[in-house]
């Protein structure tokens, strides 16, 4: 856990921090702890510090915690979808790729129309994976975006992979949830959902409820399991193929029977806009919290079966 921020600390306290166990050692210097490639102890050199540089003092220990969460210690911290997102590859596993560039700095927004005649059912979709990788210590979250009735949603290079990387934190219990904006005109506070509108494609849609032609992840807001796995390659496998993950899926839809009628979800009774969306990803490493909140991205879907009259 992380060593309390004043007072008095020990050599052994830094120690037991670094080794993330309170495993007897001999020999513990100061140096070694405080200079990465010296040995901190008889149990050899453990990377990490707050300052390298001589003097060296265990009041600078105050505070410190060996493990981190994407680059951040306990507390409360961000990550962006505009940045750092992996493209992936052969179609429907997804294998990701860490070595291209990054996907572009808008590819995250969920925003798509599905137009379509009066033949068949008429779908929109959208959603994320996200799993733990335990095998080299990271989340991962797979986008798929611009999918339908007949697209998987990621296909035609619709996906990609986030990766949030921790150290120290096998052992935390890991969890995510989204959050809507809830100040937007487009969240049903009744709901806690994305407004969802039914209704002919020229005019103005009315507000629904029913599951027919909608699907959103359910409990918004709540923390959920984030589900671990372990034997993936760094880089060239997928989160569907080589790993387990927890889809979270919004879909428009309109059924085979219904003709001149489109669905929007998260958009106006006219079909248009969209609602931010965010995700919380969260590991508790007993009595510290790591968290990192996602900036918003855009979920507006329509699915439109024949063309109105």
């Amino acid at each position: 856990m992380t060593l309390p921020s004043s007072g008095q600390i020990s050599m052994k306290d830094i120690l037991d921090e670094k080794q993330q166990s309170s495993t007897a050692r001999t020999n513990i210097s100061l140096q070694g702890l405080s200079v990465d490639s010296v040995a901190d102890s008889s149990g050899g050199d453990i990377a990490g510090t707050p300052n390298s540089s001589a003097p060296f003092a265990m009041s600078e220990f105050h505070g410190y915690s060996q493990a981190s969460f994407n680059g951040f210690g306990a507390g409360a911290s961000t990550f962006s979808f505009t940045t750092g997102v992996k493209p992936a590859s052969n179609h429907p596993n997804f294998d990701m790729d860490i070595t291209a560039s990054d996907k572009g700095s808008t590819f995250w927004e969920m925003q798509h129309n599905r137009v379509k005649s009066n033949s068949g059912q008429a779908n929109a979709v959208a959603g994320f994976r996200i799993g733990r990788d335990i095998t080299n210590s990271r989340i991962l979250i797979l986008l798929l975006k611009d999918g339908d009735d007949t697209v998987q949603a990621g296909n035609n290079g619709n996906a990609g992979y986030k990766i949030l990387p921790y150290v120290g934190l096998n052992s935390a219990t890991w969890t995510f949830k989204i959050e809507y904006d809830t100040t937007d005109n487009e969240y049903n506070s009744t709901t806690q959902n994305p407004n969802v509108f039914r209704g002919n494609p020229t005019g103005f849609g009315a507000s629904t409820t029913d599951s027919t032609y909608f699907s959103v992840p359910s409990n918004p807001g709540t923390f959920q399991n984030i589900l671990s796995f372990s034997g993936m390659a760094e880089n060239g496998e997928s989160l569907f193929a080589d790993g387990s993950s927890t889809l979270q899926n919004w879909v428009a839809k309109v059924p085979s029977n219904e003709n001149n009628i489109a669905v929007s979800v998260g958009r106006t009774a006219f079909h248009s806009g969209s609602i931010p969306c965010r995700l919380v990803v969260r590991a508790v490493l007993g009595s510290d919290t790591y968290t990192a909140t996602s900036n918003y991205w855009q979920i507006g879907l329509t699915a439109q079966r024949g063309f109105g009259f």
